[in-house]
């Protein structure tokens, strides 16, 4: 091998959250010939952040099945840990887990339901190394035809103008707010019920708080 570039790659792993002096020295790698290539003795400083868990249910109005992908996010308020993190669902049951780093004077996450059709729901959540975090089932209401988290007039028209077909056509979504192959007075319900309600934003946690 001539020139830069990378033969080799150690790695650390820690099991206890804390912050490490690591040092290594004596390694060696071989050539074919073989001969010795010694390794530079080297230390390093290593921080090893603990988990949280964090789990929940949540369902989505009008619907008997509950989510089982990709609604629930959490994001990091400092931006020191950058996700995504996987989420685990148990679709019979409409529930969700995923585990994110914390540290050990706790790490504050902005926690995130949101599904198509439906108002997203958001809240603040701090947690440390080792901690479990059961959250409050939520239900995320539905009507937001042309997903742009407000159930507005163009909601209503959208649902309207396909009434009774099996053509849910909405520019951005579906009129089909509740999946069951049709728009009916379901979907109009629904949609009714929560006009003028808006989807908070990540720094507006009302009028829906999870």
């Amino acid at each position: 091998v001539s020139g830069p570039g990378t033969l080799g790659h150690i790695v650390f792993t820690g099991a206890t959250p804390g912050v490490y002096t690591v040092t290594y020295q004596g390694a060696l790698m071989s050539d074919p010939a073989p001969a010795a290539i010694p390794i530079i003795t080297r230390t390093a400083v290593i921080t090893v952040y603990g988990q949280a868990t964090v789990s929940g249910i949540v369902k989505l109005q009008g619907r008997a099945t509950p989510i089982t992908a990709g609604p629930v996010t959490m994001v990091d308020t400092t931006g020191l840990f950058v996700g995504p993190y996987a989420t685990t669902y148990d679709a019979s049951l409409g529930t969700f887990s995923l585990n994110v780093p914390a540290l050990a004077a706790g790490t504050t996450y902005t926690l995130t339901a949101d599904h198509d059709l439906y108002l997203g729901r958001y809240k603040l959540l701090t947690v440390t190394p080792g901690g479990s975090y059961a959250q409050p089932t939520t239900t995320l209401r539905g009507g937001d035809a042309n997903n742009d988290e407000r159930v507005a007039i163009g909601d209503m028209t959208c649902i309207g103008n396909t009434f009774g077909t099996a053509v849910p056509t909405c520019t951005g979504g579906s009129s089909d707010i509740n999946a069951d192959g049709i728009v009916n007075i379901f979907d109009l319900v629904i949609a009714g019920g929560n006009y003028g309600l808006p989807g908070p934003g990540p720094m507006d946690f009302g009028p829906m708080p999870w």
